[in-house]
């Protein structure tokens, strides 16, 4: 399988939803949020620690960009997470 280049990792992609969809999805990332806040406070390993930190904080961010609402002056973590994932 090729690895992706870093022009195909942050290329954008567009994907259009209903007002129904986005909210399944919203709902759907809010509750794995939740449960991924619990496992990172009972997670000891330091390492995974940071990799469910970094998942958290992709979530955040896309979840904010659901309601279009982005977080000013923050860089998305998605590529960070998905490079050391």
């Amino acid at each position: 399988m090729r690895k992706p280049g870093a022009e195909e990792e942050n290329q954008m992609v567009e994907i259009e939803l209903t007002q129904n969809e986005a909210n399944v999805l919203r709902e759907i990332l809010q509750t794995h949020l939740s449960e991924l806040t619990f496992e990172i406070a009972f997670t000891h390993d330091r390492k995974f620690t940071e990799l469910l930190r970094k998942k958290r904080d992709f979530m955040i961010d896309f979840l904010e960009r659901l309601e279009g609402e982005p977080a000013p002056g923050k860089q998305s973590s998605e590529s960070e997470f998905f490079a050391k994932s």
